[in-house]
């Protein structure tokens, strides 16, 4: 991202636009009051307008109602026009009265700030404008010497040819969009209301069901995991990409047709994707997933909806930050960044939020040290209306022994939170401090706004150590490099194609999740016991790990070696069979897409767990002579091998194929299953709820029904023990 950002000035991107808006703005004002150009005295009122307009739209006003402050708009308008149209308002007045607007827009926000500082302050509580314009210029006044004695200089980029400081204007990317972005995002793509209810923010709908911004979002992921993903895993096969009558009604986004149809089936016929798009948002999404390609192969089409699942899941939690419980925040794509001693003086200062740093904020003294030091001030706007800041973050500088100085962005935010806004001028610092190696202590004098933290720590980028610090701090999640150079990964995601491997002493704490490729030391330890998702290379030594639980979607290197005893909890374990001595399950977890060597004795380590906590789905491979437990569960599964040792029955359900006639002597049961290959000459079957046989399976002579439906037009040959009791048998169910 660093390298991506393009850098302009508010002179080039807003100064002119905003000059023309205001322009605009007074030339209305007049018109609606009915003061033409011909007017002699025109070029004055135009003058005084245009400073009303402009003041309006820099400090904000006090709605008389409401008493909230508004950014400029026709209301505002209406106000200056109402004056304007005042026949006992001379020219004269109307001059002196934009002063007065000036001073009643500045001391409302002055008042306002006064009061949430809980009578704690620097000057007197009545602080009026003036007195304000004196105190920030005696700021500037004394943070310039400090500056000049100091040498303080900045990144070249605020520099102009003159050699003059000048502001600096960033666009907030796309993929940094926040939760108030998203949320009108929603309201435009999916017709749905953004209400209040209770002092709680809803989505709702035009059936008025009230949902939760963040669950809104989240049930949509949730639903494609559980009804798509959770049933197929990387089995793109299971779903029937040739299922015109289904895809031509998803493309067409008519969502009662593809109702009617769903009703019509019965669960039969791609139920994963039929039951998938049980959301109406989530059928015109997957939509125009199929209608942006011709004829798109099933894997191509799983990895584009795994990719609107994460951005459901990205959003949710972006909606969740961004929420702050029950407030709201503005939209913000676009970040100004300024060294100006009158903006840094003013980073709190007729702006709409409170602050200590205010001038009558309790620690108002640390201004200047702010501007002597060489901080930079990020405010975060909308490009609708520049002259209103939304947020602000302060950027200090640390210096390194030698003078260098490295910036950091302080930890809290002023105004409405915004987690793009943060990424946006985390990105930039990242891009000043470019090249910078070694440790960077705060400048002194500097108000601490970092929890305490006074030191910034970067290492040069071929060393081990940037390689974590750079890429796997983020998010809240970090590691710690102690003195002795021992890696301590803390509820850390691994990136892909992170380099670890020099790590001689890596230990892993907390939740941690590895990325594809990933290459970490062979011998792994830990303390205090960790949660471990994602992909674990091979060859990975994980034996020293204790109290080890794996949780979440976990692809199995090859030999990986764990400590003897593991949890699982609502794991999905893919790959290889975990090589270990005992399995403690909790909740619901499924082995997708797996293989089970022949010296892995399943019976042994699951002997003190539930089996029926765990499934068997996707592709699924026995080695021969191998251990199995007592029973074993599949779910749309591909199954092959030897499952000759499982002793007290298998059960089938869902999409099922089995690749193989080494099956238990004991009985095989299917239930709401779909075989679609297998040959069961010779085995006991016993079949329950709605359950078809493709043309193609061998069925046994010997077959039991319990709550069976057997479908219409079965043909049941050679039947010697047939059991049918307590079932329904449809039209044309031909048993011999």
């Amino acid at each position: 991202m660093a390298e991506d950002i393009e850098f302009k000035t508010w002179e080039e991107v807003e100064k002119g636009r905003t000059a023309q808006r205001n322009i605009e703005a007074a030339q209305r004002i007049l018109e609606a009051a009915g003061i033409t150009a011909d007017n002699p005295n025109y070029k004055r009122y135009f003058n005084a307008t245009l400073l009303n307009v402009h003041n309006a739209g820099r400090f904000a006003v006090k709605d008389a109602t409401t008493g909230e402050f508004m950014t400029y708009n026709e209301h505002v308008e209406n106000m200056f026009i109402e004056t304007l149209k005042n026949p006992e308002m001379s020219l004269e007045q109307y001059e002196k009265a934009t002063i007065a607007f000036r001073d009643s827009f500045a001391n409302d926000q002055l008042e306002i700030a006064q009061k949430s500082r809980n009578g704690n302050f620097s000057h007197e509580e009545n602080f009026s404008y003036n007195q304000s314009v004196e105190a920030i210029n005696n700021s500037i006044t004394d943070g310039l010497e400090m500056r000049r004695k100091s040498s303080v200089k900045f990144p070249q980029e605020f520099y102009d040819e003159n050699g003059t400081l000048r502001r600096l204007v960033v666009n907030v990317p796309e993929e940094f969009k926040s939760g108030a972005d998203f949320v009108q995002d929603a309201v435009n793509t999916y017709g749905v209301r953004f209400e209040e209810i209770d002092g709680k923010k809803y989505f709702v709908d035009a059936k008025g069901n009230a949902v939760g911004p963040s669950k809104f979002f989240s049930s949509k992921s949730d639903l494609l995991q559980k009804r798509l993903f959770d049933k197929i895993g990387d089995n793109a096969e299971l779903l029937d990409m040739t299922d015109t009558e289904l895809l031509e009604t998803i493309k067409t986004g008519d969502y009662q047709a593809f109702n009617a149809l769903r009703a019509k089936r019965k669960g039969k016929g791609n139920p994963q994707l039929m039951n998938a798009l049980g959301d109406e948002h989530v059928f015109h999404d997957v939509g125009k997933i199929l209608n942006s390609a011709d004829n798109m192969d099933k894997t191509a089409f799983v990895d584009e909806v795994k990719k609107l699942a994460k951005r459901y899941s990205d959003i949710a939690k972006t909606v969740q930050v961004d929420a702050g419980g029950t407030s709201w925040g503005k939209s913000i794509d676009r970040v100004v960044l300024s060294a100006t001693p009158y903006d840094v003086a003013t980073q709190s200062t007729f702006r709409n939020w409170q602050s200590c740093m205010h001038t009558t904020g309790c620690n108002w003294r640390y201004v200047d040290d702010a501007i002597g030091a060489g901080s930079i001030v990020a405010y975060g706007y909308n490009s609708k209306n520049p002259q209103q800041m939304i947020s602000r973050y302060l950027i200090h500088p640390y210096y390194d022994k030698d003078g260098n100085v490295a910036y950091k962005v302080n930890d809290r935010v002023y105004g409405d939170s915004h987690g793009g806004f943060r990424k946006t001028i985390e990105s930039v610092t990242e891009h000043f401090n470019e090249g910078k190696v070694g440790s960077f202590k705060l400048a002194e004098g500097l108000y601490n706004d970092n929890g305490g933290n006074i030191e910034l720590r970067l290492l040069n980028k071929d060393a081990l150590g940037r390689q974590i610090l750079d890429d796997l701090s983020y998010e809240g999640k970090y590691v710690i490099v102690s003195k002795d150079m021992e890696i301590v990964a803390h509820d850390l995601s691994f990136p892909k194609d992170a380099d670890l491997s020099h790590c001689e002493n890596l230990k892993i704490e907390g939740n941690v999740a590895f990325g594809n490729n990933v290459k970490l030391p062979a011998n792994i330890g830990s303390s205090t016991g960790c949660t471990i998702t994602g992909k674990i290379p091979d060859g990975i030594d994980l034996s020293h790990c204790e109290n080890l639980k794996i949780e979440g979607n976990v692809a199995f290197g090859n030999n990986v070696k764990l400590p003897d005893s593991v949890q699982l909890k609502d794991a999905v374990i893919s790959r290889e069979f975990p090589k270990v001595k005992e399995m403690q399950l909790a909740g619901k977890n499924t082995f997708r897409d797996i293989t089970v060597p022949a010296d892995c004795d399943i019976n042994e380590i699951f002997s003190h767990s539930d089996m029926g906590r765990c499934s068997f789905e996707g592709k699924c491979h026995f080695a021969e002579g191998v251990k199995l437990p007592y029973t074993m569960n599949f779910k749309d599964a591909v199954v092959s091998g030897d499952l000759s040792n499982v002793h007290g029955g298998v059960y089938f359900t869902g999409r099922c194929y089995i690749e193989t006639d080494k099956l238990p002597t004991s009985m095989v049961c299917f239930k709401n299953a779909e075989v679609l290959s297998g040959d069961f000459t010779g085995r006991s079957l016993h079949i329950e709820g709605k359950t078809s046989f493709a043309d193609n399976v061998k069925l046994s002579d010997n077959i039991s029904f319990a709550n069976a439906e057997i479908a219409d037009g079965t043909i049941l040959d050679n039947m010697k023990n047939l059991d049918v009791s307590n079932s329904t048998i449809g039209k044309n169910v031909k048993i011999t």
